[in-house]
C-alpha cells in the first residue's frame, strides 16, 4: 500500500529550496553589484561589504515577514478546526 504524501509537506519543502535558491541569488546578487560599483568608483570593499549587509538584513525581513504570515494561517486553520468540532453535536453522550 502506497503512503499518501502530505501536500503542506511538499510545499514547505518546495518553498524551503525555492527560498534558499533566492537567498543564494540575492546575496551573490547585492555582493557582485558592490564589487562592480566599487572597481568604478575605486572605494575597495565598502560597497561590496555594504550591499552584502544590505541584502542580509532584506533577506532577513522577507524570511521573518512569510514566517509570521505562515504562523497566522496555521493559527486560522486551528482555529477553524476547534470552530468545526465545537459545532458537531456530541453523540457519545457526554
Amino acid at each position: 500500500m502506497k503512503k499518501q504524501r502530505d501536500s503542506r509537506t511538499e510545499r514547505t519543502a518546495d518553498d524551503q529550496v525555492g527560498s534558499g535558491i533566492e537567498a543564494g541569488l540575492v546575496m551573490v546578487s547585492f555582493a557582485g553589484l558592490g564589487y562592480l560599483l566599487d572597481r568604478w568608483l575605486g572605494l575597495a570593499p565598502l560597497l561590496t561589504i555594504s550591499l552584502f549587509m544590505i541584502g542580509a538584513v532584506g533577506l532577513f525581513y522577507k524570511f521573518r515577514a512569510d514566517y509570521d504570515r505562515q504562523i497566522e494561517q496555521l493559527a486560522q486553520e486551528r482555529r477553524d478546526g476547534a470552530r468545526w468540532l465545537a459545532s458537531v453535536p456530541d453523540k457519545g453522550g457526554r
